[in-house]
């Protein structure tokens, strides 16, 4: 899976409790070929490839808590599923 930052939003790498609960979406990994229109390849990777994002599979809440654990939960907010681990 891919994590999208787009603009104006904090990198998963840079959040502080400052920036509370932040949604991020959740991007199917595509890897595209150089020359490649698109087609499925099999057989060892070339170099010069390039990761890209492909269908969205979803989004994942991340917030710093004041006591610099880290809040998760898959979708756009929090429920009583969220968990909480320490750093």
């Amino acid at each position: 899976m891919l994590l999208s930052v787009p603009a104006g939003k904090p990198a998963p790498s840079k959040l502080t409790s400052a920036d509370g609960a932040v949604v991020y979406e959740l991007f199917q990994m595509s890897v595209q070929f150089p020359g490649s229109t698109g087609g499925i390849r099999t057989g060892s990777m070339p170099v010069g490839y390039t990761i890209v994002s492909g269908q969205l599979r979803g989004s994942v809440v991340l917030q710093v808590n004041s006591d610099n654990s880290l809040s998760l939960e898959f979708g756009t907010a929090f429920t009583g599923a969220k968990r909480t681990y320490r750093r």
